[in-house]
């Protein structure tokens, strides 16, 4: 099949677990024969370049301003997409990843449209409660005009993937679509290597100034993100502090500065080490040489850092939001605690930390698991099923 593959993030411009999703379904499809056109934001650094494993990108200018990012790039999508469409001799299958083609209407298609929805933007905006401000910033994403947006994108898919069974009750509850036309395909896990010399564990360690004596706690994800919950970890790690010397490892990019008041109010400051962004070697050492991986989310419609820190041998602290419940099994393979439980959290930390036999056990048990259940190419087969329910081909 010729698929059009729609998306904001494709490497190397990759912010979250969009972009990881269209790298690697967009790869296993390939491999499965089908030829790939992926349709994506010219940014610095994105060459327009054909692949002899039969992935084509096709870059769509954009003007890369803050409030003007999405609505450029729908409109250039809208008057490139027909052009696009011809010179590849036509597509079978619009596959959009998230709100990406809001400008193509369906009487300019002639193929059917699937659409996967990780999360709504209405749910982000429960989380956040953003400003009136950063609404502005953020006008055409999902804290702006993104929740207006949801309902009618959603309702011109012929089909709807949803990457977890949280984010299709979302969609039927609030959107009233048919259950049936939903289908849940849960996410992969990107198959690494989490086995490190001692050497290499060291000379991390030396190069961020981590205490080689201490256990580490881990977080990974964007920081100045709200939906990510590290006011809530902070909060706990200075009850963990109380009871256990420990180091917590923040991962990530973003400002860094808007958590200092927070740090020294809470004195917390000299055991909390951020690196800012890191290389993928680096970031799976850090996976690697944790004791404990922390997800404080108040909002995952998914949670990909999970698949990773479960494959590197971790228990998991986590609270019971969104879809972590689907992939996480209270007292199975980590830990769950309720959404601002900051005892809880804290107390669940302290557990793995005392018991480190527990602790190994889950990690063990973990590592066997996401082998077992999540892995892209199961999620690009269910995802091909999915086109030919629509296609006859």
């Amino acid at each position: 099949m010729k698929i059009a593959f729609i998306t904001f993030e494709y490497p190397p411009f990759v912010q979250g677990g969009a972009g990881v999703y269209s790298k690697n379904l967009t790869n296993e499809l390939a491999r499965l024969g089908h030829e790939i056109h992926i349709m994506v934001p010219k940014i610095s650094g994105n060459e327009i370049y054909s692949r002899s494993d039969g992935i084509f990108i096709h870059q769509i200018n954009f003007i890369n301003k803050t409030l003007l990012r999405a609505p450029s790039y729908w409109i250039s999508l809208r008057r490139q997409f027909k052009t696009i469409e011809k010179c590849v001799g036509g597509f079978d299958i619009i596959h959009v990843n998230g709100v990406c083609d809001f400008g193509i209407t369906n009487k300019m298609l002639t193929a059917p449209r699937i659409i996967t929805v990780h999360h709504l933007a209405k749910d982000a905006l429960e989380a956040i409660n953003p400003t009136f401000f950063t609404r502005i910033k953020d006008l055409g994403g999902e804290l702006g005009v993104g929740q207006y947006l949801d309902k009618k994108y959603i309702g011109k898919a012929n089909k709807i993937i949803a990457v977890s069974e949280y984010t299709k009750r979302r969609i039927v509850m609030c959107y009233n679509v048919p259950p049936h036309k939903i289908e849940v395909i849960h996410n992969g896990w990107e198959k690494k290597i989490f086995k490190f010399s001692k050497e290499d564990i060291c000379e991390i360690k030396d190069k961020y100034n981590i205490d080689k004596d201490k256990p580490i706690l881990l977080f990974v994800g964007r920081i100045d993100d709200k939906r990510k919950g590290l006011d809530l970890l902070f909060n706990a790690f200075k009850i963990t502090l109380s009871k256990i010397d420990v180091n917590l490892l923040v991962v990530g990019s973003g400002n860094q500065e808007s958590f200092k008041h927070l740090l020294f109010s809470l004195g917390i400051e000299k055991n909390v080490i951020f690196t800012d962004y890191v290389d993928d070697q680096t970031l799976r050492i850090f996976y690697s040489m944790c004791d404990i991986y922390v997800i404080p989310s108040k909002l995952e419609g998914f949670g990909l850092t999970i698949l990773d820190a479960m494959a590197a041998g971790k228990p998991i602290v986590a609270t019971k939001v969104g879809a972590i419940p689907e992939i996480i099994k209270d007292k199975d393979n980590g830990i769950l605690v309720d959404i601002n439980d900051i005892e809880g959290m804290s107390s669940a930390i302290c557990t793995f930390l005392q018991d480190r036999m527990l602790a190994l056990n889950i990690g063990v048990r973990n590592a066997i698991y996401v082998n077992e259940f999540f892995n892209w190419e199961k999620n690009a087969n269910e995802t091909e099923k999915v086109y030919y329910q629509l296609v006859d081909v």
